[in-house]
């Protein structure tokens, strides 16, 4: 209470907003270097993901062989979802490794 009630919530909110839209500004500026228009990002800058659709149907495959986490967006989906739909976290990673991860995707 005593956290919040100095103003410390308000300035680590402020705090984290910018950091997250700087990280989430790293993952999109990488997406567009090395995929271009086929990939796109859906939806608000928001939140601590980015939902991706990929063109490339074996994206999957090659984030196994690169060692890139994706999440695929059908789980978060009652009925049947898109196919390569995705949520890429950003918010535990460096904007250097954001962009290496990007990188290796698209190797």
């Amino acid at each position: 209470a005593l956290f919040m009630k100095e103003g410390h919530l308000d300035r680590h909110i402020r705090r984290m907003r910018k950091l997250y839209e700087q990280r989430r500004t790293a993952l999109v500026e990488a997406l567009d270097a090395h995929f271009g228009a086929s990939a796109t990002v859906l939806g608000e800058a928001a939140g601590m993901h980015a939902y991706v659709r990929f063109e490339d149907a074996d994206i999957a495959a090659r984030a196994e062989r690169n060692r890139v986490q994706l999440r695929e967006a059908a789980t978060y989906y009652l009925g049947k979802a898109p196919p390569n739909d995705y949520l890429l976290g950003f918010s535990m990673l460096s904007e250097r490794s954001i962009r290496e991860a990007i990188k290796r995707l698209a190797a």
